[in-house]
């Protein structure tokens, strides 16, 4: 085991045992409401988790970001937060909100925004070393709490739908849009979320992709920032499988709505690969099939972009 691996393991143990915030909050987790509920052809989880209201409903406006302090910055931490440093560039944290029964955060050492552009290389890295983990990102504007400064995160392979039931998802759903000895690009024709799957044994050769993917989901409407996406990466079998989630649309209409149809449900990547964060009680019991399936395709990419991508993504050369 790598050594970097089990000193993290290690720090999560004693954070959980020592640290009141953290031991509470992952005891909690142990209590909370689960509930399945289909969802066209595939299952998702409901996980009713009143700990996450504060990141559900964040405010992330400009204004609201900079006269707050970063939560990620050491200097405002709790002090009973520990941390891991990697690479000279990022630390590990435990998450004290938990989704995963292992759940850690990963931010770079330097506050600068959340932006996966250069960044690649390092979740691809971090995913081999967490080996028992899956690596996520959230875009600045797809459900990251902190879009003012880089972060991954990290929790447990066998809890999120999209990566348990790979096997038979891609059997029943799945259409290759590359394919070659050591690259297969594919889709998931059905999925109720746009999502594109990169898997190679090669690291350059994921990267090399990744970025022709980001180049075909640049537009004029993106002003600046990146394309609207979420990441979900891990190591397995010698080869790694990267999901790429493009959006359109941080929050549902239902979001917004007063009264009894609000549902406070703010996706990120987690939710989108089959786990849905339900903070209020209320929206746990009574949201439906019909809800969770619209609410997903709100925030994806059109039916039409989506062709478009995946027309895009055919012409690219074999030159590997």
């Amino acid at each position: 085991m790598d050594s970097f691996y089990q000193k993290a393991l290690d720090m999560f143990a004693s954070q959980v045992k020592n640290w009141s915030m953290a031991s509470n909050n992952y005891a909690a987790l142990q209590k909370i409401m689960t509930r399945t509920i289909p969802c066209g052809e595939m299952t998702v989880k409901l996980q009713c988790n009143p700990a996450r209201i504060v990141s559900t409903t964040s405010n992330l406006s400009g204004e609201k970001i900079e006269k707050r302090a970063c939560f990620l910055c050491a200097r405002n931490r709790p002090p009973e937060q520990k941390s891991l440093p990697w690479n000279d560039s990022y630390e590990v944290l435990v998450n004290p909100f938990p989704i995963f029964p292992k759940h850690f955060t990963i931010p770079a050492l330097k506050h600068s925004p959340q932006q996966i552009t250069g960044r690649i290389d390092d979740m691809l890295s971090l995913a081999r070393i967490f080996s028992d983990f899956v690596l996520f990102y959230n875009g600045p504007r797809c459900g990251a709490s902190a879009p003012d400064h880089m972060h991954f995160q990290a929790g447990n392979k066998g809890f999120l739908p999209i990566e348990y039931n790979w096997e038979s998802l891609s059997e029943s759903l799945g259409e290759y849009i590359l394919e070659y000895e050591k690259l297969r690009v594919s889709h998931l024709n059905g999925y109720p979320q746009t999502v594109f799957i990169i898997e190679s044994g090669k690291k350059e050769i994921i990267k090399t992709i990744f970025g022709k993917l980001i180049k075909i989901l640049s537009s004029d409407n993106n002003a600046g920032y990146e394309p609207m996406m979420n990441l979900l990466c891990l190591y397995d079998k010698d080869k790694w499988r990267l999901y790429i989630f493009p959006r359109r649309a941080h929050r549902p209409r239902q979001y917004y709505t007063q009264g009894e149809k609000q549902r406070l449900i703010s996706p990120g990547t987690v939710d989108i690969s089959g786990v849905i964060i339900v903070p209020r009680p209320t929206d746990y019991e009574s949201i439906t099939e019909e809800e969770v399936w619209d609410i997903l395709q709100q925030v994806s990419v059109t039916p039409e972009e989506e062709q478009r991508i995946i027309t895009e993504l055919k012409k690219i050369p074999y030159d590997f």
